[in-house]
């Protein structure tokens, strides 16, 4: 029977993964695309954060996803009440060097090295701790194309790493956009931790559906599909942003190349890590 929000306001489903078989790039990809708030991986598996409301429609979508990646389909669920899921990432997460300039830590961390963009992290629903892949090459990238006093698009922004980081980079201005409601509250706690109190916004709505986007430079960590909408509504806009698009499967790279030309936008440069490609354009 499935599990109603209004019964568990304060549970989470977890799913826990054996890494068996698949790979762990692919397996997070699919579980973000059944809206996984938060995975973790420990030691020969993946743990997989959801609300519980639609609990029986994800599990389905999971198990056919592994009988057809040839996995077996096994995986275990359980509910675990809402405030003790982030604990164990204190297990694991520790400081890591993005570039020579951005260093990410552990807001519990007191003895940190010193670094000229450093970003304190603590974990929430929205995760983005700075070890995926997709969002290390944001960061990464977007170091290379942040001029001084730029206004920036943030597109699924989640807690804000990318915006803490722009802005510490020396951006003018952040308007930081996602589509989940829940991601507030972690993203002005991360604001508030890492002391930034102005030149950010934060709108929950669909940033593909602007009808301009003046803006210097244009982040979009998110899927596949989102980051085809959002290069057309770029391209129908006729801004003339620079745009950092991650969250692209290098299996699906061919295709958003395509897309990409087709648009007559010019690649600046493209970047891989893992299974993931992350590519900067502009018209």
């Amino acid at each position: 029977m499935e599990i109603s929000l209004n019964d568990t306001p304060d549970r989470w489903l977890r799913l826990s993964i054996p890494l068996q078989d698949i790979d762990a790039e692919i397996l997070i990809a699919r579980l973000d695309q059944l809206g996984a708030l938060g995975i973790t991986e420990t030691g020969e598996q993946l743990e997989a954060y959801f609300l519980p409301d639609k609990s029986e429609q994800i599990c389905g979508g999971l198990q056919d996803f592994l009988q057809r990646s040839g996995h077996g389909g096994e995986f275990s669920r359980d509910i675990i009440p809402r405030e003790n899921w982030h604990l164990n990432w204190q297990d694991y997460f520790r400081p890591m060097r993005i570039s020579d300039k951005i260093l990410i830590y552990p807001y519990w961390e007191t003895n940190v090295e010193t670094a000229p963009v450093s970003i304190a992290i603590k974990p929430g629903m929205a995760f983005g701790t700075g070890t995926h892949a997709t969002t290390q090459m944001a960061l990464q990238l977007m170091q290379n194309y942040l001029q001084q006093d730029m206004l920036v698009l943030d597109a699924g922004c989640g807690n804000g790493i990318l915006s803490m980081a722009a802005l510490k980079l020396g951006a003018g201005q952040i308007d930081s956009w996602d589509n989940d409601p829940d991601i507030e509250d972690n993203y002005r706690e991360e604001m508030e931790l890492n002391r930034i109190r102005d030149r950010f916004t934060l709108q929950i709505g669909d940033v593909t559906q602007l009808n301009c986007y003046p803006f210097d430079l244009i982040l979009s960590n998110i899927q596949f599909v989102p980051n085809l909408a959002l290069l057309a509504a770029i391209h129908r806009s006729g801004s003339k942003s620079v745009v950092i698009f991650t969250g692209i499967l290098t299996s699906q790279g061919d295709d958003f190349l395509k897309q990409i030309h087709d648009y007559n936008f010019r690649v600046l440069e493209q970047k891989t890590m893992d299974e993931w490609m992350a590519v900067v354009v502009k018209t």
